[in-house]
């Protein structure tokens, strides 16, 4: 389990290399690494990146900031996973997490479950009612601990379905922010490498903590090696 500032030091290569700058959110990442599959990217991460706080790199002030720019003399560090997500003949990827259905720390009582149906790697493991499903890479959405064991460069998607019943919302949300909210009776477990959901109507689409609009189905598949994060090297 990963836990904030806890610093991955997996180093992959010395040798300098050109790539890319990318300062800002999270979606900006996933900019970049659609637009350059495999790049070497330098990521710096604004007050508001939960994939920085996972991987423990140091938030900057950059709030309203996004920026894609050449960069050179790079170290790569480490390769990074991503997720691609395909809804209605679009296709986007994702750095962090995929969120189908109500926001987990957004859940009220006022929600109500919705029938679908959730196939990962092709066999069914939930067909019922709920609220959410979560295609995750990363750990944290809105700086709490909603993956503990989300790992960006395992090549797995983790897959939570919530399905609380009213009563049990409140104290679940409470739980969130130090991951101790899991196991629970009402939120299902997987882990793959595709996730198929189909809810019986539209739901709101949230990829990388932006929402996407309403969908009703959606496919989300890991893309190992996605791209290799860097720092930038001394001249």
């Amino acid at each position: 389990m990963n836990r904030p500032n806890e610093t991955w030091s997996d180093v992959s290569s010395k040798t300098p290399v050109d790539g890319f700058r990318v300062v800002g959110h999270d979606a900006t990442l996933a900019q970049a690494a659609q637009q350059s599959p495999g790049a070497v990217i330098e990521f710096i991460p604004g007050i508001d990146s939960d994939l920085a706080l996972g991987l423990g790199i140091g938030l900057s002030s950059a709030t309203s900031t996004e920026l894609i720019e050449p960069a050179h003399r790079l170290v790569p560090l480490v390769s990074m996973d991503a997720l691609e997500v395909s809804r209605g003949g679009k296709h986007t990827i994702a750095v962090n997490m995929v969120i189908s259905g109500v926001l987990p720390d957004r859940g009220r009582w006022w929600h109500r479950r919705r029938l679908l149906s959730v196939f990962v790697d092709g066999k069914i493991i939930f067909a019922g009612r709920a609220t959410t499903v979560i295609a995750a890479n990363g750990q944290f959405f809105h700086g709490l601990d909603l993956i503990p064991r989300g790992h960006p460069g395992d090549s797995c998607i983790e897959v939570q379905i919530l399905a609380l019943p009213v009563g049990q919302r409140k104290a679940f949300k409470r739980r969130l922010a130090t991951g101790t909210h899991v196991p629970h009776p009402g939120v299902i477990e997987a882990r793959g490498r595709q996730v198929e959901v189909s809810w019986r109507g539209r739901r709101s689409l949230n990829i990388d903590g932006r929402d996407q609009g309403i969908e009703d189905s959606i496919v989300v598949d890991v893309r190992p090696n996605a791209y290799r994060l860097a720092w930038k090297s001394t001249p």
